[in-house]
């Protein structure tokens, strides 16, 4: 086993958190016809600025409260056309 350091925990969780808002984005995106690769990549790069500012500033629970409460909001804008989308299927 490999020994991870406390800091590298914070980043790698901040990390997930960025990625995962990138992808629910996304899906948001496409389930509301507006998806778009650049808007995308993009937004993922914004994240991953966010996140690098922030470990630079030692603010990696401000990151993870901001990816985190992002992510819930758009879970719940996505709850209505996921589960229309599941019901036609």
């Amino acid at each position: 086993m490999f020994p991870i350091s406390p800091i590298d925990v914070q980043l790698l969780s901040a990390a997930i958190l960025l990625v995962l808002d990138a992808i629910i984005v996304g899906i948001r995106a496409e389930l509301e016809g507006k998806f778009s690769d650049t808007d995308l990549i993009f937004a993922l790069l914004q994240n991953t600025a966010f996140a690098a500012l922030f470990a630079l500033l030692d603010l990696l629970y401000v990151a993870e409260i901001a990816f985190g409460l992002h992510i819930l909001q758009n879970l719940i804008v996505l709850r209505l056309p996921l589960s229309n989308f599941f019901r036609q299927l």
